[in-house]
Order: C-alpha cells, then structure tokens, then sequence
C-alpha cells in the first residue's frame, strides 16, 4: 500500500513537471495525394512538418523539401520569415544529395530582413550529380521569440537547376506555419 502511493505521488509529480512538447497535426504534406487534395503542384518547395505547434521561447525544428524534382544536381531556396518573432538556430545540409555524393552546402542568414537563403549543390560526376525524387534539401531549427502564428514562405527567388544549370520549374512554393502559444 505504501508503495502504491508513493509511485502515485512521483507520477503525478512526473507528469504535472514535464514542460509541454511540440505537438504536430499528422496530415502528412509529402504524400503526393494530400498534396494533391491541398492543390500542390510538382515540382514543389514543402516545409515538413507544414505545421507546428510549440510554447513561446522554445525551439522547432523543421525540414526544407523538394517534392517530386526530376534530375535536381543544385538549388537556391530563400524563405522569408518574422525576424521579429524567430531566430534561426541552425541551418544544416539535408539527405536528398547524400546518396549521389556530399553537397556543397552554405547560407546566409538577414536578420535584418528576415530572410534565409540556401545553397546546395551536388559536386558529383555524370549520373552522381543528379537526383529525382522527394527529399529534404535542409535541416533548420528557429527559437520562437514571441507568441502567434509565425510564418515562413519561400520566395520567389527560390531556384532548383539540373546539371545543366537549366532551371527547373518550381510550380508551388508553401507555407510552414509554427503556433507558439
């Protein structure tokens, strides 16, 4: 008896001290038929998740993705977001050039502007610069500095080329959207 309880007083302490995590809707924004149900276009810029919800001050990590590129070897992407209420963490090299070779891979973060732009390139030779598919570009973390529906866009400067340097036509760019409550 005596331990039943005090196994019910560390639970509930347990539970009432976890600070809240991240809870995520589970509408996944890769899959090609609820994209098409949310008129996405490919190829397409996604963020995944497309939504997140998490409390103020803390961090969020999302993913940049290209979606369904034929023979992509290098990209530009730029996102806009609310310097006022994130900052960028981290931005690090996604998977998606990884299997043909490893990606050049620089940005630059305006905080001034709110603006993140993105280099990736696959340095390979032949058939090992190009990929097709979908798959994550990018790895970004954000701080959310102040309650709201914070939003991220990529911009129209946003580019995929193929080895070529022939641009390869982005046909939607969407939105991620963090709720920090």
């Amino acid at each position: 008896m005596r331990w039943i309880r005090l196994y019910t007083v560390l639970l509930i302490a347990l539970v009432s001290g976890c600070e809240k995590l991240p809870t995520l809707d589970w509408v996944n924004p890769l899959d090609l038929e609820v994209a098409a149900e949310d008129s996405v276009d490919t190829p397409a810029l996604v963020f995944f998740p497309d939504s997140v919800v998490v409390e103020t001050g803390s961090s969020v990590q999302l993913q940049v993705f290209a979606m369904k590129v034929d023979s992509l070897s290098g990209a530009h992407i730029q996102i806009s977001y609310e310097q006022e209420k994130m900052s960028l963490l981290s931005a690090t090299v996604g998977d998606f050039f990884q299997a043909a070779n490893t990606p050049m891979f620089f940005f630059n973060d305006d905080t001034t502007y709110g603006i993140l732009d993105i280099y990736t390139i696959s340095v390979g030779t032949d058939t090992l610069r190009e990929v097709s598919g979908t798959g994550n570009l990018a790895y970004l973390e954000f701080q959310t500095l102040a309650s709201g529906k914070l939003i991220l866009e990529y911009t129209d400067e946003s580019e995929l080329v193929d080895a070529d340097d022939n641009q390869i036509e982005i046909q939607t760019l969407s939105k991620g959207i963090i709720n920090a409550e």
